[in-house]
């Protein structure tokens, strides 16, 4: 009687491990925080938007409707509460309506690159402030909201670090910021360049003060972009950086807008377009700038992982 030979048992099929949800790790609590602290911003804005404000020489200036800065506050709380929720803070629908809450709080706060830096020069001559107060205020409110907004975005998220192509960010925001203290120093200098009528008061105590921003900005530029040219602590460049960007930024609308703009006076309007879309343009290539060198000189501070030693080999 013939033996069966015995069968090997089949083995079990192996379980297919379950897919894992794109971007499933729990997100972090900063970028939590930061949408957070934009609702507290926006609320703030909401308030002081709902206040009948005087206008100021920037309210003519821009355009900016009164009845705008509390649908911008309103729009940036919608978006900061969602980007604040653990389940909804990745979802593109909070995204896209942060992106678009950002573009509504940058021209409720158009005009405050002239605020910020217009201050310190009558200050420092004696000048009588053109600005008020409340108007003031919604504009500073309205540009943290957006830093804050923007931060909690980007926050948490992983990025490859720039080639060699990135520093051109900076060469574009050497040139751009170099356009109005060229032509400052030209009029101080005795030339009538972009002069129609009245000639302009030359010297260097006729109006050229406000260049040394510029001035600074080229060395804070120079500093981002070359290693040689860094003498800063970085938190010292992010911090100037950002905030030289998002200032600039508030410039766009008023490019965008120019039938609200200035009259130009004895100057030809070219040199106002000149001005204003130089700084118009700073703006996002000083951020780009920016946020080249942040992800360059980033420290990596996650675990260390020591591969174990291989067994000896048998001889």
């Amino acid at each position: 009687m013939p033996r069966s030979t015995p069968q090997a048992a089949p083995a079990p099929p192996s379980a297919a491990p379950a897919p894992k949800p794109i971007d499933a790790r729990p997100p972090s609590a900063r970028p939590l925080q930061l949408a957070r602290a934009a609702l507290v911003v926006c609320l703030a804005l909401l308030v002081l938007g709902l206040l009948p404000a005087p206008g100021d020489v920037l309210t003519a200036a821009t355009g900016v409707p009164a009845w705008f800065a509390p649908i911008g506050a309103g729009l940036g709380m919608i978006a900061a509460a969602l980007l604040g929720g653990s389940r909804t803070c990745r979802h593109p629908a909070s995204i896209v309506l942060g992106v678009l809450a950002g573009a509504a709080l940058i021209w409720v706060s158009t005009g405050l690159l002239i605020q910020v830096f217009g201050i310190p020069v009558l200050v420092l001559f004696g000048g009588e402030l053109p600005y008020e107060l409340l108007p003031m205020a919604v504009r500073v409110l309205a540009a943290t909201a957006v830093a804050l907004l923007a931060a909690s975005i980007l926050s948490g998220r992983v990025f490859t670090v720039p080639g060699p192509h990135g520093s051109w960010f900076g060469v574009v925001s050497l040139v751009l910021v170099l356009v109005y203290p060229a032509i400052k120093t030209a009029w101080a200098l005795g030339s009538e360049f972009g002069v129609t009528g009245e000639p302009v008061a030359h010297g260097f105590d006729a109006g050229w003060i406000p260049a040394i921003f510029a001035l600074f900005g080229a060395v804070l530029v120079l500093a981002l972009t070359f290693d040689r040219a860094r003498f800063l602590p970085r938190w010292m460049l992010l911090a100037a950086g950002w905030f030289g960007s998002g200032a600039l930024i508030t410039v766009i609308p008023v490019v965008l807008a120019p039938a609200q703009s200035a009259d130009s006076g004895d100057l030809a309007p070219w040199v106002f377009t000149l001005f204003y879309g130089s700084w118009a343009l700073l703006g996002p290539t000083l951020g780009a700038t920016t946020w080249v060198y942040q992800l360059r000189s980033r420290r990596t501070a996650g675990p260390v992982h020591v591969a174990e030693p291989a067994p000896p080999s048998l001889p």
